[in-house]
This record gives structure tokens, sequence and C-alpha cells, in this order.
């Protein structure tokens, strides 16, 4: 995933953070972002492709323990639920890529393109036999289970961020938003598909 990080501002969740309330998403300014920094680091070469070059710091997603004292079940797996969720977020994902993107829709664009993100992550974490009825604990799971997919929960964080945003401050998201990151956005379905798969 090849996210430019000069320019990416990773968001905090507002559920968690005090410091979100009351800031405009869509301009960036808000104090609990945080810039990615650069991994000098050299890369494996086992790591999958997916893998980004740099690595951000975890800032503001729900601990998994308090996940798991509060939000998440242990259930039984059940494959046809899986393939239920994959399903709906795929079929979710074609609807969304069929819309012609405009700067009156791209709020809600984004919304659905999270949607089939969320619904992913509940696949993902069905196919480990949990359940959870907090969605920002799939993100917690997620960057528990696959810590090579830092950079990648934080995306799906600040997805979650300007979905939430959008829901309950009825801020919308500008276009550029969409413009400048429709790549990394397809590229975290695919990731959350081929993480389903293997």
């Amino acid at each position: 995933m090849n996210l430019d990080t000069e320019r990416i501002l990773f968001a905090q969740t507002p559920d968690f953070s005090p410091r979100a309330n009351k800031q405009n998403s869509r301009g960036f300014r808000n104090q609990g972002f945080l810039r990615v920094l650069k991994d000098r680091s050299p890369r494996h070469a086992q790591e999958p492709e997916h893998t980004p070059d740099f690595s951000p710091q975890v800032l503001d997603i729900i601990p998994w323990y308090a996940c798991e004292s509060q939000y998440i079940k242990k259930v039984e797996v059940d494959p046809a639920k899986v393939q239920s969720l994959v399903k709906t977020a795929l079929a979710r994902v074609v609807h969304v890529s069929s819309q012609k993107v405009n700067s009156e829709n791209v709020s809600f664009v984004i919304e659905g393109y999270y949607e089939a993100v969320k619904e992913l992550l509940s696949a993902i974490l069905l196919s480990h036999g949990l359940r959870s009825s907090n969605h920002q604990c799939l993100i917690s799971f997620f960057i528990k289970t696959y810590k090579q997919y830092e950079a990648e929960a934080h995306f799906i964080a600040h997805l979650s961020f300007l979905r939430n945003r959008l829901n309950y401050y009825g801020e919308l998201i500008d276009k550029s938003f969409y413009e400048e990151h429709k790549v990394d956005i397809d590229k975290v379905i695919k990731l959350l598909q081929s993480l389903l798969i293997t």
C-alpha cells in the first residue's frame, strides 16, 4: 500500500479522543491527527506485497483488552455467514464503484466504501470465532492480529473517523480526499479479501 506519507494525516476516532470533537474533518486540522513517519529499516524479503514502506504510530485505537471485556463474544465459526458478509461487502463495492462521483455525493461514496471495509473486517473476526458489538473493535482486532498492516489499520480508522463525523455531525467529505485516496481504499479492500482467502 503506497500511501503518501508527506500528505496523509491519520485521525483519532471521536469515540476515544476528547480532542476530536467539534473539529472539521475535511481540513485535517484536528490536533489529534498524526503525521506518519517513514520507516528507514529495510523490508524483509518474505513480507507480502501489501506491506507499506513506513510504519505509523498507533493512536487512539481502542485497546483489544477493552474490546474483549465489553464488546467481544465468542461464537462458533460459520463459513456460510463469513461468505455472506464477503458477498455483501463486494456487492456494496460494485454499487459504490458504479457511481459517478461528484462533490454532492462523495461523502456517501466514502461512507459506502467504509461500510464494505467494516463488513470484511466482520468476516475476518467471525472467521476467528468472534463477534463484536462495537465496530471500532474490528479495527482493534485487525491491528492486533495483523501487526504488519499497522498503516492500513490507521487508514481504516481514518475512514471510520470521516464516516462518524458525517453520521453524527453532518460534516461532509471533500472530493479531494476521494481523488487522493481512491487507490488506497481499493488496496485495503483487496488486502482484506486476501486475508480471508489465506
